[in-house]
């Protein structure tokens, strides 16, 4: 499936908290505390969150005002 909607993330992609930080302007704890808090999906890699394409656009979808 093609995502037209955000083209600087893949659905393959992997992303940490650092990264989609840097992406958005946030500060990476932010994205930390999402991902503790299961806001955000992530899974526990090494003591690291990882986070997957498809669970970042879903977040940003559901973050969406419509």
């Amino acid at each position: 499936m093609e995502n037209n909607e955000y083209p600087f993330v893949g659905e393959d992609d992997v992303f940490t908290p650092g990264r989609i930080a840097a992406l958005w302007g946030l500060n990476p704890n932010t994205v930390r505390n999402w991902c503790r808090t299961g806001t955000l999906k992530s899974i526990r890699w090494g003591g690291k969150y990882v986070i997957r394409g498809t669970d970042f656009i879903g977040f940003m979808d559901r973050g969406r005002t419509r």
